[in-house]
């Protein structure tokens, strides 16, 4: 996802945050609040390159769109992420995350956009996705991504744009896609697929 299209998108949502009674507040260090519930921090580094929820603090209440990328995260501390429920655009590519546990995004039900491209991540479990029912784009691409647990998509009934590009899968199984009816594009260029079940995209209308 480019920046610029993130960075678009982004102020549409936080132009209707604003009609919500977004609270002015002071940044956390290093970021940028450029309009009401935006917190962009570029380049902004972490103790031990770690995500927490006091590194959130001072952010733009509520929070409707956050991009933390290129500053070296490593981890997400497991209740960073909790209090912000009317999240609907997370970006943090470009980073060094290698794993995700299972309930880092599980409060995120109003999240429409998930960015981990660029990152190191190996795996997916299965349960990654859970709760995240309002999914619209996934952006994983440019990880070290090896396999697709059965039914990883299976929460993301709105989902309309995957890109699992730039990784390292070899096979896609049987039906890939089973409840995601409402995607459109789906981006597997730069792996190492080798085999692809006949009924992977069965349900692909």
């Amino acid at each position: 996802m480019s920046r610029v299209r993130w960075l678009r998108a982004a102020f549409t949502w936080c132009i209707l945050a604003s009609s919500w009674g977004a609270e002015a507040q002071a940044c956390p260090a290093g970021c940028s609040c450029a309009a009401p519930g935006l917190l962009t921090c570029e380049g902004a580094g972490l103790p031990g390159g770690l995500l927490t929820r006091s590194a959130l603090a001072g952010a733009p209440t509520p929070l409707i769109a956050l991009s933390w990328t290129k500053a070296g995260i490593k981890g997400i501390a497991p209740d960073a992420l909790s209090h912000l429920t009317r999240l609907k655009m997370l970006d943090l590519s470009d980073n060094q995350i290698v794993d995700v546990g299972n309930d880092t995004f599980r409060s995120l039900s109003a999240l429409r956009v998930l960015n981990l491209t660029g990152n190191g991540l190996k795996d997916l479990s299965r349960n990654f996705f859970k709760g995240m029912t309002s999914l619209e784009e996934v952006y994983v691409s440019k990880n070290e991504l090896h396999a697709i647990p059965f039914q990883l998509f299976a929460p993301l009934g709105n989902l309309r744009h995957l890109d699992l590009s730039h990784n390292k899968f070899v096979s896609i199984l049987n039906h890939f896609n089973r409840t995601n009816r409402m995607l459109d594009t789906l981006l597997l260029d730069h792996n190492r697929l080798e085999k692809i079940s006949w009924n992977a995209f069965e349900d692909l209308k």
